[in-house]
């Protein structure tokens, strides 16, 4: 009887340690994706966004471009997210200064009207907040090229930055002014924004506009003079 016993208990202890082995073997289950991003807060999609302001953006002196990004908590459970710019890179000091960047995110967080050039790492233009299952916000960034940056200053230079977006368990501690871990980084440009012209080429063009019409002038005078000799002949 006690050898029953004991041939059972081994059979069962045998069983255990394979079905142990099994599971440690089995490979993990991939953990689902916790944010979406929006770029109108009705359309969402679990991939971030290629860029902000489109992948080769040209700009001219003057010029004014926003986006708005919105991210949305798709876990079960609360969780904190913020956003910041980062990475931020320009070939040209003048460009780097004339060269503003803006953001709100409609609360109490945001980015008064600076030079990208004077953009620390990791500038929080949303404060961490907490986002209970299913629900977003949204962070606006414009952009501006000074009218001042003209006659050739700047000419072909190129600028870019990442919008970071953070994210952590709603209990997890975070230093002030910090970044939380980055669930996504989205690129302003995909390229690099370039700038397209600051005037530079403008006055060879028109005089190369001018000498053409000019020459053409020419042409016209000496064929007409040509047709009221013959009709005097």
């Amino acid at each position: 009887m006690h050898a029953v016993i004991r041939r059972t208990l081994a059979g069962l202890a045998a069983l255990a340690t394979t079905v142990g082995l099994l599971v440690a073997a089995a490979p993990a289950q991939a953990a689902p994706h916790a944010l979406e991003f929006s770029t109108d807060g009705v359309t969402w999609s679990a991939t971030p966004l290629g860029s902000i302001f489109g992948t080769d953006f040209r700009y001219v002196p003057g010029d004014t471009e926003s986006s708005t990004i919105y991210v949305r908590n798709v876990r079960a459970v609360p969780t904190s997210v913020m956003m910041a710019i980062t990475d931020v890179t320009y070939d040209d000091t003048e460009f780097g200064t004339a060269l503003s960047i803006a953001a709100t995110d409609f609360a109490s967080g945001g980015l008064p009207e600076t030079s990208i050039g004077a953009v620390p790492a990791c500038t929080v233009i949303a404060p961490r907040r907490d986002l209970g299952p299913g629900e977003s916000f949204g962070v606006r960034l414009d952009i501006a090229v000074a009218t001042w940056l003209t006659d050739g200053h700047g000419q072909s230079s190129s600028a870019n930055f990442s919008l970071v977006v953070g994210m952590a368990d709603r209990d997890t501690p975070i230093a002030a002014n910090s970044c939380l871990n980055a669930a996504a980084s989205i690129p302003a440009f995909g390229n690099g924004g370039r700038i397209a012209s600051t005037g530079a080429d403008e006055p060879y063009a028109a005089l190369s506009f001018a000498g053409f019409a000019l020459g053409a002038g020419c042409v016209l005078i000496v064929m007409v003079r040509r047709r009221r000799r013959k009709t005097t002949v």
